[in-house]
C-alpha cells in the first residue's frame, strides 16, 4: 500500500499484517516495527520452531539488526498460533519463549512488548502476562486498514507456501512445451558466432512482446517453452531481468548487453533510484511464473527472476518461497544463491532503503519536541483528563470531534508554557489551534466557528 501506515490500536496492527508479509503466518512470532510517530516502518516475521532451536540466536540477532537498521522507536510483537487464546490464560509457553530469545537480544533504547496471541478463528490481546477477551479474527476483516489495502488490490496468501504457486499447465501443453525447447537448445547449438547477436536480438524481442503483452491467453504452449530455454543462458537471463526493470520503471536500459545489466542493477540497489510500478512487476511475476509452469523439470532461472521481483517489490516472503524452489531444481544456481544470501541479511531493495535511511537521519539529526496534551473530561474537570500524551495519538484513540485542553509544545523545554488549545479530529486526522480567547475553561463547549465543525465534538 502506498504511504505510510498509522496504527493506534491491536487490532489495526493485526489486521494489516497479513497484507505487510503478503500471507497470513501461523506457528510464528511477528514483530510490527513502529516509529515514534506510530508509523508502521516493517514487518518481521520469524518461526517458533526456528526461534527456539539452535538457530534461534542468530536469526533474532538479523531480526534485531533489522529493526534498528529501519528506526524502529517500538518493537510489538504477536504470537500466532494453531492453539487459540484463552481469556484469562496465559499464552503459549513455545510462543513466550520464542518472543523472548528475539526481546533479549533488542537494544535497551528499544521499546518492546508482545501484546497478543492470534489463532487461527479468534485472538486476544494480553495484559501483562493474561490473555483479555477472546474475539472473532472476523472482526479484524472490516477494520479501515484492511479496506485501505483492498482498495489498492492487495490480498494476502492463506500461507507462505502459496506464495510460491504457479499456473496449472495441462500434460499437452507441457510436452509442447518440451518439444519448442528441444528445438531452441539445438538452433542454440547450430548458431555460429558471427550469427550469435542475431540470435539474441530475435529472442530478446520475444520476451519483451510477451511482457508487454502481460501474458495473455494468445501465448501458446510452443512459446513458453522457447521462453524457458533462452532463460538457461546466462545472457539472455540477464537481459530479460533489464527487460523486467525497463518494464517496471518506465526507463530505458541502454542498447548493449553491457549497459543493460548495468544501469538494471544499479536502478534495484541504488537508494536514490525509483520505486518499481508494482502493477507492472505483478505482470512481469505472472509472466515468469508461467514460464516456470511450463517445464516438467523445473526452471531455476525464471523462479529466481520472479523471486528477484518479489524481492525488489518488497515482499521478502514470497522471494523466499521462489528461491527455495529455484534450488531444490538447481542446488547450484549462483544467482538463486546470491539471491539467497541477500535475504538472510534482510538487505532491502534500493528504494526501501533510502526510506529507512531517512527514518534513520530523521531520528539521530532532528531532535523531534516531545509535545504533551491534556484533554480533560468535560462531564468533571477536576476528575481523570480523558486523554494525556501525544497529540498525533489523540487521533487514534479519540472519537471524531472537537475538544479543549491545553498543551506542552516541548516538554524538554524548560522555558516552555503550557497553553490552552482547540482539537479537533476527523478520520483519525488531528487539527489543533489556539484556544480562543473568550474562554480559558478547559472542556467547555465550544461556541459556533466558520472555522471548527462545533458538532463533531463534546
Amino acid at each position: 500500500m502506498n504511504g505510510p501506515i498509522r496504527v493506534g490500536t491491536v487490532p489495526d496492527l493485526i489486521s494489516t499484517v497479513p497484507f505487510e508479509l503478503g500471507f497470513t503466518p501461523r506457528e510464528s512470532i511477528v514483530v510490527a516495527a513502529l516509529s515514534a510517530r506510530g508509523r508502521l516502518l516493517v514487518t518481521m516475521r520469524a518461526g517458533i520452531d526456528d526461534l527456539t532451536s539452535r538457530i534461534g540466536g542468530p536469526i533474532a540477532a538479523q531480526i534485531a539488526a533489522t529493526l534498528s537498521e529501519a528506526g524502529t522507536a517500538t518493537a510489538v510483537a504477536f504470537a500466532y498460533t494453531d492453539a487459540e487464546p484463552v481469556a484469562g490464560g496465559q499464552i503459549d509457553n513455545l510462543a513466550r519463549e520464542a518472543w523472548r530469545q528475539l526481546d533479549d537480544v533488542l537494544p535497551v533504547e528499544m521499546a518492546s512488548t508482545m501484546v497478543a496471541q492470534v489463532g487461527r478463528t479468534s485472538f486476544a490481546e494480553l495484559h501483562g502476562t493474561t490473555l483479555g477477551e477472546v474475539r472473532s479474527v472476523s472482526e479484524l476483516t472490516t477494520s479501515v486498514l484492511v479496506a485501505q489495502h483492498v482498495a489498492a488490490g492487495n490480498a494476502p496468501a492463506k500461507s507462505r507456501e502459496d506464495l510460491g504457486a504457479l499456473p496449472e499447465v495441462s500434460a499437452r501443453a507441457l510436452e509442447e512445451a518440451r518439444e519448442a525447447a528441444a528445438e531452441i537448445a539445438r538452433s542454440w547449438a547450430r548458431t555460429t558466432p558471427g550469427d550469435l547477436e542475431d540470435w539474441y536480438t530475435h529472442e530478446r524481442d520475444l520476451w519483451r512482446d510477451v511482457l508487454a503483452a502481460g501474458g495473455t491467453a494468445d501465448v501458446d504452449a510452443r512459446t513458453w517453452g522457447r521462453l524457458g530455454e533462452t532463460l538457461q543462458y546466462g545472457r539472455m537471463r540477464d537481459e530479460v531481468l533489464a527487460l523486467v526493470v525497463e518494464k517496471a520503471t518506465g526507463r530505458f536500459m541502454g542498447e548493449t548487453y553491457l549497459e543493460c545489466t548495468t544501469i538494471s542493477s544499479q536502478l534495484m540497489l541504488d537508494p536514490t533510484g525509483p520505486r518499481p510500478d508494482m502493477a507492472e512487476l505483478t505482470t512481469c511475476d505472472k509472466v515468469l511464473r508461467t514460464v516456470a509452469a511450463h517445464s516438467t523439470t523445473g526452471n531455476a532461472p525464471a523462479l529466481t527472476l520472479a523471486a528477484m521481483g518479489q524481492w525488489w517489490a518488497g515482499t521478502g516472503a514470497g522471494a523466499g518461497v521462489l528461491l527455495d524452489q529455484a534450488l531444490a531444481v538447481d542446488p547450484s544456481y549462483r544467482m538463486a544463491t546470491i539471491l539467497s544470501e541477500t535475504l538472510s541479511k534482510a538487505v532491502p531493495p534500493g528504494w526501501a532503503r533510502a526510506n529507512i535511511d531517512s527514518q534513520r537521519q530523521a531520528s539521530t539529526l532532528r531532535r523531534e519536541p516531545d509535545r504533551f496534551l491534556s484533554i480533560p473530561d468535560p462531564a468533571d474537570l477536576f476528575g481523570m483528563p480523558i486523554y494525556e500524551g501525544d497529540p498525533i495519538e489523540a487521533g487514534n484513540l479519540l472519537e471524531d470531534g472537537v475538544y479543549r485542553g491545553t498543551i506542552l509544545d516541548d516538554m524538554d523545554d524548560p522555558d516552555c508554557v503550557e497553553r490552552a488549545i482547540v482539537l479537533r479530529i476527523h478520520d483519525g486526522e488531528v487539527d489543533i489551534r489556539d484556544a480562543p480567547t473568550t474562554t480559558t475553561v478547559p472542556g467547555a463547549s465550544l461556541p459556533p466557528s466558520a472555522d471548527l465543525d462545533s458538532g463533531l465534538g463534546l
